[in-house]
C-alpha cells in the first residue's frame, strides 16, 4: 500500500513538473519578445533624443546607438512612423548587414534621402505572422493617411496618394509624380504568392522634431 502511495506521489510530482515545463517554454518566447520591442523602442527614443537638426554645422551621416545587450552598434539611419497602424520602426543604415527585409524594414539601394529634392524614400518589408513581418498591417491604409519619416532632426510628413499591385516577378514600377518629393512602401499582397503591394505618399510637410535636452 505504501509502495503504491509512494508511486501515486512521484506521478504527481512528475506531472506537476511536466506542466511547469510546458508553461515555461510557452511564456519564455512572449517575454523575449516583449523585451524586443521594448529595447527598439529604446533605440527609437534614443535617436530622436540625440539626433542633429538638417541645418546644424554638425556634419552626422547617421546616428549610432549603443546595444548593451549585444555589445554591437545599432546603426539607425531613420525612423519610420506609421500612425494608423501603430508601426514606430528604426531603419538601419543602408549599408548596415541588418538593411534587409529579413531583420526589418529595408531601405533599397535606390532609394533616396529624405532631404533629397524631389526624391523618393523607397522601403519595404515582409507582411505575415513573423517577427520580422514590420508591414502586415500595411493593407489598412487608405489615401490621405499619413505616413512619417524622422531624419537627422526633420519630421517629414507625407500623405498616401496612391495604392496599387504588381506581379512579383523581381522588380517593381513606381508611379510616382516626378514633380512631388515622394516616399513608396513596398510589401507581399494579403493571401496571394505572385503579388506585391505598393503605397506612395507625397511629401506634406517638413518640421523640425529636435530639442536640446537639459537646457
Amino acid at each position: 500500500m505504501q509502495t503504491k502511495t509512494k508511486i501515486n506521489k512521484i506521478i504527481f510530482i512528475i506531472g506537476i513538473l511536466i506542466i511547469v515545463i510546458g508553461v515555461a517554454f510557452s511564456v519564455i518566447p512572449f517575454i523575449m519578445s516583449f523585451n524586443k520591442v521594448q529595447e527598439e523602442n529604446n533605440q527609437i527614443d534614443e535617436y530622436l533624443n540625440i539626433s542633429i537638426p538638417i541645418n546644424s554645422e554638425i556634419d552626422t551621416q547617421e546616428q549610432i546607438i549603443e546595444d548593451n545587450n549585444t555589445n554591437t552598434q545599432i546603426n539607425y539611419l531613420m525612423v519610420l512612423e506609421v500612425p494608423k497602424i501603430g508601426l514606430k520602426k528604426g531603419i538601419y543604415d543602408i549599408e548596415s548587414k541588418y538593411n534587409s527585409v529579413n531583420y526589418g524594414i529595408e531601405i533599397l539601394k535606390d532609394s533616396n534621402m529624405p532631404d533629397k529634392e524631389l526624391g523618393n524614400v523607397i522601403l519595404a518589408s515582409h507582411r505575415g505572422t513573423s517577427n520580422n513581418a514590420y508591414f502586415n498591417k500595411l493593407d489598412n491604409l487608405n489615401n490621405d493617411d499619413i505616413v512619417i519619416i524622422y531624419y537627422q532632426g526633420i519630421k517629414y510628413s507625407y500623405r498616401i496618394t496612391n495604392i496599387y499591385d504588381q506581379d512579383k516577378n523581381g522588380s517593381i514600377k513606381i508611379l510616382k509624380d516626378m514633380n512631388k518629393t515622394t516616399i513608396t512602401l513596398i510589401t507581399c499582397k494579403k493571401n496571394t504568392k505572385d503579388k506585391q503591394l505598393v503605397f506612395i505618399g507625397n511629401l506634406v510637410e517638413r518640421s523640425n522634431y529636435w530639442w536640446i535636452k537639459n537646457i
